[in-house]
């Protein structure tokens, strides 16, 4: 995917187009924080799976624990699966508050990369501008029909018109994954919020004496709401790309 962008900043720098420079840079930009972006949510991924493998493992200990006792015993164990949920859940809360620290940078890289995208969307819009004034400018030229220059200059004019609708193009597709993005980050931090506001408050759930079992479950319930969310928005590890962005970059035939 990267070097699909690359041609496509190769072909911005190649052509005639009067904020090339800056579109480029602006390009390359939002490529190398897409880079780092990706990172802090393959970061805040595998976190993620940590917490739940670790969750599913302390679930299934617990189970097993309680349905292999004895019926004169099942109340010793019962406490004793208390105790230890009790310690686990203090090691899941801080799992989770070490989770939120680092989605919270992955939403800032984020932000980072709308702006990016902002500044690219005004560059295409004052190129869009700029090439259509050339392009009619180029229809009154009657110099350039008498020199034999219209071809080239029309040709010159379609190129940076297929340059920058590609580039606009690729900005389109690129912001709709930062949303998507930034959407399920913000689902899954709630949802973790959610999750660590359980375990914090569970002192107040014992005074019930609501089962283990039923506290494992609802926690398992809500991390895999987080895991389906990370694994339906967390496919933005790189700027998005495809064959059409790059495949028309040539200058167009006279038409």
């Amino acid at each position: 995917a990267e070097v699909s962008v690359r041609d496509l900043i190769v072909a911005v720098r190649a052509s005639n187009m009067t904020a090339k420079a800056e579109l480029a840079d602006a390009l390359t930009a939002f490529v190398a924080d897409s880079r780092l972006t990706g990172r802090a949510l393959q970061k805040v991924s595998a976190q993620v799976s940590s917490l739940i493998d670790s969750i599913d493992a302390f679930n299934a200990f617990a189970r097993r624990a309680m349905e292999g006792g004895q019926p004169s015993n099942r109340r010793d164990i019962g406490l004793s699966a208390a105790r230890t949920y009790e310690a686990a859940l203090d090691h899941f809360s801080s799992q989770i508050a070490e989770i939120v620290v680092v989605a919270t940078h992955a939403q800032r890289s984020l932000d980072a990369l709308e702006v990016r995208l902002a500044a690219v969307q005004e560059l295409c819009l004052k190129e869009s501008f700029a090439t259509t004034s050339a392009y009619n400018s180029l229809q009154w030229d009657i110099a350039s029909f008498v020199r034999g220059t219209y071809r080239d200059k029309k040709q010159d004019v379609q190129y940076r018109t297929v340059v920058m609708q590609n580039v606009d193009r690729y900005r389109s597709l690129a912001a709709a994954y930062v949303s998507a993005t930034v959407q399920s980050l913000m689902i899954i931090d709630i949802d973790l919020a959610e999750l660590r506001g359980r375990l914090l408050n569970r002192g107040s759930n014992s005074h019930y004496g609501i089962p283990v079992e039923i506290h494992l479950a609802g926690i398992e319930r809500t991390l895999n709401r987080v895991r389906e969310e990370l694994l339906r928005g967390g496919q933005i590890s790189s700027p998005p790309t495809g064959p059409s962005i790059v495949s028309s970059l040539l200058p167009q035939p006279p038409s």
